[in-house]
């Protein structure tokens, strides 16, 4: 696999091919077009690229490590006041209308489901019942997260890139090639046209 700088629109766009009039990415469109023409339209198999590079991986992980700490919080205060309620009786029994909405936590992990050890899982008071919802969709989450992290890892090894190069460096290079290669190739389409009008005259 070529490493990412030579879909650099800088660089195919500069580079000239051996009849220094062809750019490397028009040379690179005409070899797509002769061996395989379908080629030519892969960005319509990259269409996630565009939106992925308007995403920062490192600081999606910082907003949601700050969302994690902050409803770990809530979650805690909830606890102390339920335990409060609890220890004073005066907690309320929940209606037939709240139990009928609680349901059994799950999270996905490595496609596996697992149920989850929380203590008061139905909660004994409305914030609790709350907080434990939101820990539990924010630890999907985390987890979410994670498989991101190792998902465009291994991305970047398969390009032979930097481990550390930031993802909307990545993605955002890849969407200006793939633009760059769609013009590219609508040249030596139009040079072809006019080479076969030519010969025809």
């Amino acid at each position: 696999m070529l490493p990412l700088y030579i879909c650099s629109p800088r660089f195919t766009k500069q580079a000239k091919a051996f009849d220094k009039k062809t750019s490397v990415l028009q040379y690179l469109a005409k070899l797509v077009k002769q061996n395989d023409e379908s080629l030519i339209q892969f960005k319509d198999d990259i269409e996630s690229v565009p939106a992925a590079g308007g995403v920062i991986l490192e600081a999606l992980g910082s907003d949601v490590k700050v969302l994690a700490d902050e409803v770990s919080q809530v979650h805690e205060t909830a606890k102390v006041e339920a335990d409060r309620l609890e220890a004073e009786g005066k907690l309320r029994k929940m209606s037939v209308a709240e139990l009928s909405e609680q349901i059994t936590v799950v999270r996905q992990i490595g496609g596996l489901s697992h149920y989850n050890q929380i203590d008061h899982i139905t909660g004994r008071t409305q914030m609790e019942r709350f907080a434990s919802r939101a820990t539990s969709i924010v630890d999907n989450a985390v987890d979410a997260l994670e498989d991101l992290k190792k998902t465009y890892a291994g991305v970047l090894s398969y390009f032979g890139e930097d481990e550390n190069m930031s993802s909307n460096d990545f993605f955002g290079t890849m969407k200006k090639f793939s633009l760059e290669f769609k013009s590219a190739a609508e040249a030596v389409e139009k040079q072809e046209k006019a080479r076969v009008r030519k010969q025809r005259t």
